[in-house]
């Protein structure tokens, strides 16, 4: 649209306020087209020049200006940034990883975080081997200002290392790796190190203890990326094959423990009858993972069930619950969450069994908490 042509009371008098002053050397349209092409930006194409600016270009600012002379304002999509506050982060000692509403943000304590929107944030920190307190803060943030959240590190109180040993009864190297792991074990003792001996479907698929529970071993291969036997897992991070004793005492030595959750369990046996109680000793936000696994403390066979020629299995994963990989769940009070039943068919009265509450970031195959009873 041309500014001769405009057909608002605004565009029109916004032409008549652009018109050249008259006696102007290019007032007229003759003047305008004898302008060669070089010096009007090679307007030959009849889009003509006008002090330097194109038709076009004076067509779209009467509209704009058009537009602020109808409405009276400015478009109104077009506003200020939201205005934001930051939050200070601090713990004693320092160095803990930073968690907002249950987003790791990649820095640690002490530091600010910025451009946080106006609300009610959960602010928490972590680092290996403490406790914070509180576990948790929710914090006020209002534009424009900073708020602060400070947490004391108190040095977590130690809890059992968990292996998770994968074995095979057609695996002959686990026929002399299994018996040094459960000696070790044993001299470490439940509060230092539990052991959780898992049965993957490799070398052998013909493996009874893989056959009775297909899913669950799959699940675990799966999660901690196992791809041989024998092998050990420790803390959901480091995977070693337990050929050495002293790798593996190393191994152990090496391990920081994370208790992020602090879970509470509370497991009774009637028979075969399997009953559990599960809860967190504090809130802590964020998705974990919890599971229930029931193990075997000896299994013991006349005849030995594979090619590896083993007869004597302790700590074998028999049971599990709620699911076999585990129920995704939000830790945001401290009561008790959970309770769940299973029937061990392979349990008999009298029969030591271990049961093992753990729980992971439903992102992550660590162990962040972890609690173990032992019954009868």
């Amino acid at each position: 649209m041309s500014i001769t042509h405009a057909t608002s009371v605004s565009e029109r008098r916004l032409a008549v306020r652009l018109r050249p002053p008259r006696g102007s050397r290019n007032a007229t349209p003759d003047n305008l087209n004898r302008r060669s092409p070089r010096r009007n930006g090679g307007a030959a194409s009849g889009l003509h020049g006008f002090r330097g600016l194109r038709l076009p270009a004076i067509a779209s600012l009467a509209g704009c200006a058009g537009l602020i002379l109808r409405c009276g304002q400015a478009d109104p999509s077009i506003g200020p940034p939201l205005a934001t506050g930051s939050i200070v982060v601090t713990s004693a000692p320092d160095s803990a990883a930073i968690y907002l509403d249950r987003l790791q943000m990649g820095l640690v304590t002490p530091d600010t975080l910025e451009e946080i929107p106006p609300g009610l944030h959960w602010v928490t920190v972590e680092k290996p081997g403490f406790t914070p307190m509180p576990c948790s803060l929710q914090v006020q943030v209002s534009a424009g200002t900073t708020a602060s959240a400070h947490f004391e590190l108190t040095a977590a109180s130690p809890r059992p290392v968990l292996f998770e040993s994968f074995t095979n009864t057609g695996c002959m190297p686990c026929a002399e790796a299994n018996p040094m792991l459960y000696a070790l074990v044993d001299g470490q003792g439940i509060d230092r190190v539990v052991l959780l001996e898992f049965h993957p479907g490799f070398p052998s698929p013909l493996d009874p203890f893989y056959l009775a529970q297909r899913v669950l071993m799959d699940g675990r291969v799966a999660l901690n990326g196992v791809a041989q036997a024998p092998w050990l897992v420790v803390e959901g991070t480091t995977g070693l094959q337990p050929v050495s004793e002293q790798d593996v005492q190393a191994a152990l030595a090496a391990a920081v423990p994370q208790n992020a959750v602090d879970l509470i369990l509370a497991a009774q046996i009637s028979g075969s009858a399997l009953t559990c109680s599960l809860g967190a000793a504090a809130a802590v936000p964020g998705t974990y993972t919890l599971t229930v696994f029931a193990a075997d403390d000896l299994e013991e066979f006349e005849t030995a069930p594979g090619s590896n020629g083993e007869k004597e299995f302790r700590h074998v994963v028999r049971g599990v619950m709620p699911v076999p990989c585990g129920e995704e769940a939000e830790l945001s009070s401290t009561v008790v969450w959970r309770v769940w039943s299973t029937v061990l068919s392979w349990h008999q009265e009298g029969e030591p069994v271990t049961i093992v509450a753990h729980a992971r970031r439903s992102d992550s195959p660590v162990t962040v908490g972890l609690d173990v009873q032992q019954l009868p």
